[in-house]
């Protein structure tokens, strides 16, 4: 939020909601004649943003998946509260599920807990926990973790006669993949000469996800995966001519995790929409180092 100019504090403040839920956590308040300033608002609390506090502490009472031990509870100035709840992916929806909002082409931006309770996972009370925080660990795992994305998908390709198809499907997770707009997958494929230099025009990409345009007025495409559906992406370029070197197709599928985010950061700055450059530029640079290679496979091509 702190990249956001402040000519736009609605938009900005939509933010807050899960990323800084906290009351204190925001410079503006809204009431029914508009926003005014938070004299509680404290910037250090601010930049915490999902601390332990907004999930774990109700009313100076610090509530978890266990519970208080015999020994927990002695040299501590505040209850320690068992709720079950913690291990139910319920509790994820509260900003991993946004009904009653914006939406494109009838969708929810934000739909996961919906994805998961449409998916085999909840009949076998596989929760969000289950492979966001393994062994209770708050480690959230998720689109920006390479290993926890190839477990989540099972992947083979196939040669044919001068075309290779590429098969990902949904075996290790319970919403669809991405799940949000921001992610983008790209499955691609080129062919390579016996030196592994690149074979020019044989470039195909195939998008994975659900882009939208930056200021969210239109769903351009949405071809993400469902939990146990396969995408198939084919890769059949036109055999380049007169080519004595044995050829190789090389499939690839790289993860861009912020894709959505770094199209919007290089386009707010060009257009000045931001309340500090130099945040904007560290933003971006995160967004950019973010992509990684999932899978690549080499096949002959002849």
């Amino acid at each position: 939020m702190g990249q956001l100019s402040p000519d736009y504090p609605g938009f900005a403040g939509s933010c807050y909601f899960c990323h800084a839920p906290a009351k204190k956590q925001n410079e503006l308040l809204l009431d029914d004649q508009g926003f005014y300033e938070n004299a509680a608002f404290n910037k250090d609390l601010q930049d915490s943003g999902v601390s332990c506090a907004i999930c774990h502490l109700r009313d100076s009472v610090i509530n978890g998946p266990t519970g208080p031990t015999k020994t927990s509870n002695k040299d501590i100035p505040h209850q320690n509260t068992k709720k079950p709840i913690f291990k139910d992916s319920i509790f994820c929806s509260a900003c991993h599920q946004l009904d009653g909002g914006f939406e494109l082409n009838g969708k929810s931006l934000t739909n996961t807990y919906k994805e998961w309770l449409d998916s085999p996972y909840p009949a076998q009370n596989i929760h969000c926990q289950s492979c966001h925080m393994p062994e209770g660990k708050h480690l959230f795992l998720g689109i920006h973790d390479k290993a926890t994305v190839r477990d989540a998908l099972e992947i083979k390709i196939k040669s044919s006669k001068k075309a290779i198809t590429l098969t990902l499907k949904i075996t290790g997770a319970g919403h669809y993949l991405p799940t949000y707009v921001t992610p983008l997958i790209i499955a691609s494929g080129h062919l390579i000469d016996s030196s592994g230099n690149i074979i020019k025009n044989t470039l195909i990409k195939n998008l994975i996800g659900r882009v939208v345009k930056l200021d969210l007025s239109e769903e351009v495409m949405d071809s993400r995966i469902a939990p146990g559906a396969t995408h198939t992406f084919k890769y059949q370029p036109e055999y380049p001519k007169n080519t004595k070197s044995p050829l190789r197709a090389v499939i690839e599928v790289r993860v861009y995790p912020d894709e959505f985010y770094n199209r919007f950061f290089k386009e707010a700055l060009k257009t000045g929409a931001y309340a500090s450059r130099a945040l904007m530029l560290e933003a971006l640079e995160a967004t950019e180092q973010s992509p990684y290679l999932l899978f690549r496979g080499i096949r002959p091509f002849n």
